[in-house]
């Protein structure tokens, strides 16, 4: 709110102490001290590490933005789909299956394939059904909608990582890929009353799932997900980490992938959720120190202003 917190009711404190999770807030914090010209005092952690930075005009020390920030690390769309060697590899591959699932442009997904073209997609014909059934609720019943999940999870999961083996894709891979069994698939998918792991009592977040486990919780991430459009709960168009059902097809689609190329540690859904938000958890006790530096820095500033 530019109206409110704007120079001239930055220019009323003495000082600023900045503790903000962003970098376009502290931009703006950052900004609007140096025009007020009024201290500020900058800190953040990471984890274990920390700082804490005096950020004074009238000083000609170096600003916030004196020195450019790392931004987030982008992956190749060849990495991503075709080989992964790392646990976030997989997870972003799995964000983009959300897209390619729920976005209202399903051509905005990397995973999405041309089927005019010459070489046939194993799964393209299965997402575009898939897209169609979600919202059908007096065409489609819950079986059929069952067996074109499971035919969809074959083909992702096992026939296309076949294919690409036929083409000798991976010649060069560390790791040559296994496809999920397809009898495996087949059992996980046809058991109606196989529970998902993330509905079981006792369930935990920490817990790392069985292929078997993966497989079960996609297939009712998906089923969810038809449900709720069917009752007119519009889904986000892409992947966010704070929403539940979106986590979850997260976390099973891409420990299924991990399984498959050999990843290791397969992620829980709560580590899985750390990776796909790129969180690194708060240690309450780097956070108290970096405080108490602040506040020493206070101390320094008050001090030299009351001289």
């Amino acid at each position: 709110d530019n109206s409110k917190f704007n120079v001239q009711y930055v220019s009323s404190f003495d000082l600023v102490l900045n503790a903000l999770d962003n970098i376009a807030a502290r931009r703006r914090v950052n900004r609007l001290c140096l025009a007020a010209s009024v201290p500020l005092i900058e800190a953040g952690t990471t984890g274990y590490l920390g700082q804490a930075t005096v950020i004074d005009k009238a000083s000609e020390v170096e600003c916030y933005e004196c020195q450019a920030k790392t931004t987030q690390k982008v992956y190749p769309i060849c990495t991503i789909r075709s080989t992964p060697s790392m646990p976030v590899h997989t997870i972003v591959w799995a964000k983009e299956l959300y897209k390619l699932l729920f976005n209202p442009k399903v051509e905005d997904s990397m995973l999405f394939e041309d089927q005019t073209g010459d070489e046939k997609s194993t799964y393209m014909d299965l997402i575009t059904q898939l897209r169609l059934d979600l919202p059908d609720s007096k065409g489609v019943d819950e079986d059929k909608l069952r067996e074109t999940v499971g035919n969809l999870i074959h083909a992702l999961y096992n026939t296309e990582i076949q294919k690409q083996l036929d083409m000798e894709r991976f010649k060069t891979a560390q790791k040559v890929p296994t496809p999920i069994c397809a009898e495996l698939i087949k059992n996980a998918t046809r058991e109606k009353d196989a529970c998902a792991p993330s509905k079981r009592s006792g369930y935990k977040q920490t817990q790392v799932w069985s292929r078997e486990d993966c497989i079960a919780e996609a297939v009712s991430c998906i089923m969810d997900a038809a449900f709720a459009i069917r009752s007119g709960v519009t889904l986000l168009p892409e992947f966010d980490k704070d929403d539940v059902l979106a986590m979850r097809l997260v976390a099973c689609a891409s420990n299924l992938r991990s399984y498959i190329f050999g990843i290791e540690p397969i992620q829980s859904y709560y580590s899985a959720k750390g990776i796909a938000g790129n969180i690194i958890p708060a240690i309450a006790t780097t956070n108290a120190i970096v405080a108490g530096l602040q506040v020493l820095q206070v101390f320094h500033i008050l001090k030299k202003q009351m001289e």
